[in-house]
């Protein structure tokens, strides 16, 4: 496993890991093995310096499909393929100005990821409606 707080992060949302902040808790959804939680405890206060950071980060629609699509997608030829789709589609909806464009394009990004993973991009917010996190789920659950 990486050392560094981003690396840490970045791996276990690949491995279909949540993690969010409550207070000075960090919650951890799936619940990871043991050897995992006791690296995490090792590295906490780097963790939550880094969710602190993040949550007060305001993202983009645009962002966010990003993210998504390197996240769900391991193929960087399918990546590719899906922006370009993605791109095309957008295209016809540029008199809408750019964040009509981005707020299309993020959204034809989304579609075709949960299309081809089968899975539901989910979005988390805090009670002020405040982005705080994103997951996965079946589609049909």
């Amino acid at each position: 496993m990486s050392t560094t707080a981003m690396d840490i992060l970045r791996d276990l949302r690949a491995a279909g890991y949540a993690l969010r902040l409550d207070g000075e808790f960090i919650k951890i959804k799936p619940l990871p093995p043991p050897a995992t939680m006791e690296f995490l405890r090792q590295h906490k206060p780097e963790l939550i310096e880094l969710l602190k950071a993040e949550a007060a980060r305001t993202f983009s629609r645009l962002e966010l499909a990003a993210t998504s699509l390197r996240h769900l997608i391991p193929d960087e030829q399918q990546r590719r393929k899906i922006r370009a789709l993605a791109e095309a589609d957008a295209r016809h909806w540029r008199f809408l100005g750019t964040d009509g464009y981005q707020h299309v394009l993020s959204n034809s990004i989304m579609d075709q990821v949960e299309r081809i993973t089968g899975k539901l991009i989910c979005f988390r917010c805090n009670p002020d409606n405040d982005f705080i996190g994103w997951h996965v789920k079946e589609l049909g659950k």
